[in-house]
C-alpha cells in the first residue's frame, strides 16, 4: 500500500477532459457559436478537431455545424479575437453506438498554422442542441469556454463546470496521418 501507478499518454491533440463524459453541453440557438481556448506551448499545425457528441436528450444527427479557429483577442486575451479559418463543409454530429465516449475527428479543409492561443469551435446552423460532452471530473471551462447565441451577440464566458470535450488535432513535427 505505498505506491500508486498511473499511465500518462502523450498524443497530437489537446485535452482538458478526462475522455469521459457524465453530462453534455449544447447550446440552444440559430447561429449559435462555442469555443475552447488553447494556449500552444509552440507554433504548430491544427489538422482537424475530435469531438464528443453525445445522445443526451435528443439524436441531431441530421443538425449541420461547421468547425472554426479564432486567434485571442488583442484587447480582452483569453476571448476568441479574430477569426483565423472556418471551414467550407458543414459536418453532422456522429454518434458512436459501438462504444462510450468516443471522438469523432473532423479534418480541417486544409491545415492551418497556429501559434500562441486559439480558441477552437463550432457554429450550429440550427436550433436544435448539439450535446457535446461534457466532463464534469475535471472543470477546465473556467476562463477558457466561451459561447455566443448568434450573430450580433458578444462573446459571454460561460459558468457551466467541468471540461467539454473537444480536442484540436496538431500535427506536432509529424506527417498527417489518418487512420
Amino acid at each position: 500500500n505505498d505506491s500508486i501507478g498511473f499511465n500518462q499518454v502523450f498524443s497530437n491533440y489537446y485535452a482538458y477532459d478526462d475522455g469521459t463524459a457524465e453530462k453534455a453541453y449544447a447550446l440552444d440557438a440559430i447561429g449559435g457559436q462555442l469555443a475552447v481556448r488553447f494556449p500552444l506551448a509552440k507554433a504548430d499545425t491544427l489538422d482537424g478537431v475530435l469531438i464528443h457528441f453525445t445522445p443526451f436528450y435528443e439524436n441531431a444527427s441530421d443538425e449541420t455545424f461547421v468547425l472554426k479557429v479564432w486567434g485571442d483577442d488583442d484587447l480582452l486575451p483569453g476571448t476568441p479575437g479574430e477569426l483565423l479559418i472556418a471551414s467550407n463543409q458543414f459536418h453532422n454530429p456522429i454518434y458512436f453506438t459501438e462504444g462510450y465516449d468516443m471522438f469523432a475527428y473532423y479534418p480541417m479543409d486544409n491545415p492551418v498554422p497556429v501559434s500562441g492561443t486559439i480558441h477552437v469551435g463550432i457554429i450550429q446552423q440550427d436550433i436544435d442542441r448539439l450535446n457535446i460532452g461534457l466532463d464534469k471530473t475535471t472543470n477546465s471551462n473556467a476562463g477558457n469556454l466561451h459561447y455566443k447565441l448568434g450573430p450580433g451577440f458578444n462573446w459571454t464566458l460561460s459558468g457551466i463546470e467541468g471540461s467539454l470535450m473537444i480536442r484540436p488535432v496538431l500535427r506536432a513535427g509529424t506527417d498527417f496521418v489518418q487512420d
